[in-house]
């Protein structure tokens, strides 16, 4: 499935926990909770300092070691350099600090009113545990902020976009039969 989140009509996070959430009570108040668990912390976010890519490798491959994509995909890290510069992209590179340590870095591109949300990388050393989270709304409130009229979260639901109540729209595969052959009229 792809998942993707209308963002038409919401000023705020808060406005998309009302709607999604409105039949999910206890579930809002624990999402509710945790954001504010983690608005007492000293955590500030910088945007666009695209250095900070290769922080997002690092994490990644730290959390996820031979399973990152970053490390069985060929060319990954080379893709995410070159789409930072594509012309018509907006990149959205989101650092987080906690106090003046880096946690968490996450990237996403506007194109369009699609505001794409490719990844996020969490240093798993980080004090902080459940910061996806986090940074989950801010990308969500991020792409509020940048006037995007969807979020896509792209395929795979990984524990947590259809929790999260994201659309899910099914991806299908055509595949010609063997012995198939084309033949213009």
């Amino acid at each position: 499935y792809k998942y993707t989140l209308p963002l038409t009509g919401y000023k705020t996070y808060e406005d998309y926990f009302a709607d999604k959430y409105a039949d999910h009570g206890e579930t809002r108040r624990t999402l509710g909770k945790k954001i504010r668990r983690f608005e007492q912390e000293p955590l500030s976010i910088v945007k666009n300092n695209l250095a900070d890519l290769e922080l997002l490798f690092e994490f990644t491959n730290k959390m996820f070691g031979d399973n990152s994509s970053f490390i069985c995909r060929p060319f990954h890290k080379e893709i995410y350099r070159s789409h930072v510069n594509l012309p018509n992209f907006q990149t959205e590179l989101l650092t987080f600090y906690h106090g003046d340590k880096v946690i968490a870095v996450s990237l996403a591109f506007l194109y369009q009113g699609s505001y794409a949300y490719v990844n996020t990388g969490i240093d798993p050393d980080s004090e902080l545990k459940g910061f996806s989270t986090y940074a989950n709304i801010k990308n969500i409130q991020n792409a509020i902020d940048c006037g995007a009229t969807t979020l896509d979260c792209f395929t795979g639901a990984y524990g947590w976009k259809d929790k999260w109540y994201f659309t899910a729209s099914p991806q299908n595969v055509f595949v010609y039969p063997e012995n198939y052959a084309y033949i213009p009229e």
